[in-house]
């Protein structure tokens, strides 16, 4: 047999295949100068694979099956390369992300107006009547109302019926105000809850320092 022309490396001197030294884009030895430099990095994410779709089956211009496959960035966003995988063979498949969970019920605003048109329409219609008997509807209101802001919330809308413990449905009420579509999954209040919180809180101390000074004039 002939043997193949061989090249020497022009820093370590080690003997390479002409062919292995041109696959290779120079010397194959680890750590020598004359080595190719590393290829970018490429980086592989579950949300880049889930917004790839592999392409469909074809067949190429000898009539042969041709699987599709997954195109793949480095970490400079640019594209490097196609690795084909064929999809009978690939170890990893791409899934639909699940669906956001729908909460339904009603959120901060349609709850506070709701409350607001509840309020003034039953005690419109009491001053129209004469009578206090339309006033009983705002507690089977009141209740429905919070069943549905509880759901919206992520909370089980059947809590609503701790509104008749004393306290308990002040912070029943306090919750339903502050937190957004969600939270008892989240756990994050948004900019509008927080910004609840901060007055509520404010009104509270102002109340704290009214009591405070209602006291000491009072014994004086």
């Amino acid at each position: 047999e002939v043997e193949a022309p061989k090249i020497q490396c022009p820093t370590c001197s080690s003997p390479h295949h002409r062919e292995c030294w041109s696959q290779n884009g120079g010397c194959t030895v680890y750590g020598c100068k004359s080595s190719p430099s590393d290829e970018p990095k490429m980086v592989i994410t579950h949300q880049s694979l889930a917004r790839t779709a592999p392409r469909p089956v074809s067949q190429d211009a000898s009539g042969h099956r041709r699987s599709g496959g997954y195109r793949l960035r480095n970490q400079c966003g640019k594209e490097s390369r196609t690795i084909r995988i064929p999809h009978e063979q690939s170890s990893f498949r791409t899934s639909a992300l699940p669906a956001p969970r729908q909460y339904g019920g009603i959120g901060r605003l349609g709850y506070a107006g709701l409350l607001f048109l509840s309020f003034f329409g039953v005690v419109f219609i009491s001053g129209m009547l004469n009578s206090d008997g339309p006033v009983l509807l705002l507690i089977p209101l009141s209740y429905m109302l919070t069943a549905y802001r509880l759901k919206n919330i992520g909370d089980n809308p059947w809590c609503c019926l701790l509104m008749l413990i004393p306290i308990v449905n002040l912070i029943l009420q306090i919750r339903c105000f502050l937190f957004q579509e969600g939270y008892a999954d989240t756990k994050r209040l948004d900019a509008a809850g927080k910004t609840i919180s901060w007055l509520l809180f404010s009104i509270f101390i102002l109340l704290l320092l009214a009591a405070i000074i209602g006291a000491a004039e009072y014994h004086w």
